[in-house]
């Protein structure tokens, strides 16, 4: 395929106290949808690879089906083989997701095979950021919704970071902070501008099917690759536009990160101790219940 020969030149840049060094809006979203036409195989790579990826989890359902029909073992080894597959599908996603996001955001062109080849050999990384990032919003969320809103937008470049400059963990997290810090308006408004563009291209697919649900399935499951690449790729302006102004990195106090995930872990463990209660007093309740059923029928 016909490889990008343009490097990542920074578009025009708002040199305004609120958002120093940061794309101006229209020209980010020119490139951003500009790029996701010139690397066109980036997206069909992304639509492929995520096809693929949907095979291991369809294989264990059919497994486990398949093992339940000679009972309770039968069902647990279903189980364990079902639970393998969904971890190495979880696993592909996040490489197929890590190979467009290295190549969507360098400096000079890169092809799907260099990021397949990076986050092949980072997906522990990947994995870890994409963890730590989660349980911190969602500890934000618990505290009152708007805290997480607050927190995410300050993390939202952690796995970039990770990707062009290497830090991992809650080095990535900082960073992130670090680089949106001052300018967190304006990087919002600039993702929020890049949603909107990617919602009115899946309106436009919407029209396109003139109503058939299984084409617009199809026509929306294949835009979306393609408008990943475009998301990614303004994210990665967003930061060129954020390390023009803070090149080094300042290593920060993560004791803000630890409590906000601490909050998320016990939230994720409440949530599952509900469940579990809810599931069992279910249970406990369907002899009964079956028993009431029967007397209604005059069984």
């Amino acid at each position: 395929m016909e490889q990008d020969t343009q490097p990542m030149n920074q578009p025009e840049v708002v040199r305004s106290a609120a958002a120093a060094g940061l794309p101006a809006v229209g020209a980010m979203l020119k490139d951003a949808i500009s790029f996701m036409w010139r690397r066109y195989d980036l997206g069909l790579w992304y639509v492929l690879v995520s096809i693929l990826v949907a095979i291991p989890m369809l294989l264990g359902v059919l497994v486990w089906g398949f093992l339940a029909a000679f009972g309770t073992v039968g069902t647990v080894f279903g189980g364990v083989v079902m639970a393998v597959l969904v971890i190495f599908t979880i696993a592909l996603a996040i490489m197929n997701a890590g190979a467009v996001l290295y190549s969507a955001t360098a400096s000079e062109p890169d092809t799907y095979k260099a990021g397949w080849r990076w986050a092949r050999s980072h997906i522990w990384a990947l994995l870890w950021i994409q963890m730590l990032t989660g349980l911190v919003m969602m500890g934000g969320f618990v505290l009152l919704i708007i805290p997480g809103f607050i927190v995410a937008g300050y993390l939202m470049l952690s796995q970039v970071v990770l990707a062009r400059e290497g830090l991992r963990g809650m080095a990535a997290m900082n960073r992130s902070w670090q680089l949106v810090k001052g300018r967190w308006w304006g990087v919002l408004g600039r993702v929020a501008a890049i949603v909107l563009v990617i919602i009115l291209i899946s309106a436009v697919v919407e029209v396109v099917a003139l109503g058939n649900e299984a084409a617009a399935g199809i026509l929306s499951f294949i835009i979306s690759g393609f408008t990943t690449i475009a998301m990614m790729r303004a994210i990665g302006l967003i930061y060129q536009g954020c390390v023009t102004t803070e090149p080094a990195y300042a290593p920060a106090s993560t004791t803000l990160y630890k409590i906000l995930g601490l909050v998320g872990v016990v939230a994720i463990v409440v949530s599952m101790i509900g469940v579990s209660v809810a599931a069992l007093t279910a249970l406990d309740n369907l002899p009964e219940q079956a028993f009431e059923e029967g007397l209604e029928i005059g069984i």
